[in-house]
This record gives structure tokens, sequence and C-alpha cells, in this order.
């Protein structure tokens, strides 16, 4: 019988077992975590949104004046961002996390609305194909207009005013 002081079978010593098991731990970990933040947050969110559309609530969101019958081109026809979210239910959330939107780009229905978390310090006021809300610091804003509504399929990219000319990007995929 041989017995190794160092390594396994595969080649790798003990250090570098440990390390490649903190690895994968951390990961997962990651990917629970991250799992669990965007539900916790989304169920934060439809919770935040129900109570401000009743009505002896302040406006923390605003509704848009009523889609004209003139939809919003798209800025092209594919995603800037190469791949974008894929969203079920009613809603589509946005971050508008510092630095880089959470999501980068978000594939949309057209019968889906977009809800924006403002977790920044000063207001921000979001327009998407000639709809616009002012989300205010800490909150989220809602657009109630479904994306079918307003926008032509094609790649459409939210304007902030955080992120320079770049933006959120919602993509709409022809029907």
């Amino acid at each position: 019988m041989t017995v190794r002081a160092h390594g396994s079978r595969f080649g790798y010593g003990v250090i570098e077992t440990t390390l490649i098991c903190i690895v994968l731990v951390i990961l997962g970990f990651t990917t629970w975590f991250v799992h669990i933040s965007t539900a916790s947050t989304r169920k934060t969110l439809e919770a935040t949104n129900k109570v401000a559309q009743a009505p002896s609530a302040p406006a923390a969101s605003s509704q848009p004046a009523p889609a004209s019958t003139t939809k919003a081109a798209p800025d092209s026809s594919a995603p800037a961002a190469g791949t974008c979210m894929t969203t079920n239910g009613d809603m589509v959330m946005v971050t508008l996390a510092e630095g880089v939107p959470e999501p980068r780009c978000s594939q949309v229905t057209a019968a889906q609305t977009l809800t924006v978390a403002n977790p920044g310090t000063t207001d921000v006021t979001v327009t998407l194909g000639g709809q616009s809300v002012v989300v205010p610091a800490g909150k989220s804003g809602v657009i109630a207009v479904p994306f079918g509504d307003y926008l032509q399929p094609g790649d459409h990219v939210m304007q902030t005013g955080l992120y320079g000319s770049s933006g959120p990007e919602v993509y709409l995929p022809p029907s």
C-alpha cells in the first residue's frame, strides 16, 4: 500500500485542494446570496409599490401620462450589452446601482411594466421612450404603461443622467 503525504490522485497538493474547496464554497455562497438578495429586493419593491399606489401614501412613484399613439423607435436593433436578463411576471425591476445598472439589460414582453429602484442619495429622473418618472433617493418609481404600448420592438436605452450617454437597456424582441 502506498501512502502519499502530499497530493491527491489528481495531482493537486493539500494546499491546492484546500484552496479549490474554499473557492467552490465561496462561489456557491455568492450564487445563493445573489438569488436570495434579488428575491428579497423584488418582494420589498413590490410591497413599496403597493404602498406608493395607495391613495393616502405620498407619491414615491408617479403614474406617467397616457402613452401617445406613436411608439418610440429603438436606439438599435440589438442590445449593446450583449445579453439581457429575462424577467417573468408583470414587472421588470432595474436598480440604478453605482457605476453600472443592475441588470445592465432586460429582455421584456409587451405586457410588462417598469419599476426602477434608486439606492442613491439624490433623486433621479428616468426617461424611456417618452415616458418619465422621478425616482426619489432610496425609493422606487414605476412607469405603469406596458412596454408594448409605447416602445417599438428593439433595444431602448433608459436615460438617467447617471451613466453618461449610456444607461440600462430594455430589449423588446419582435413578436
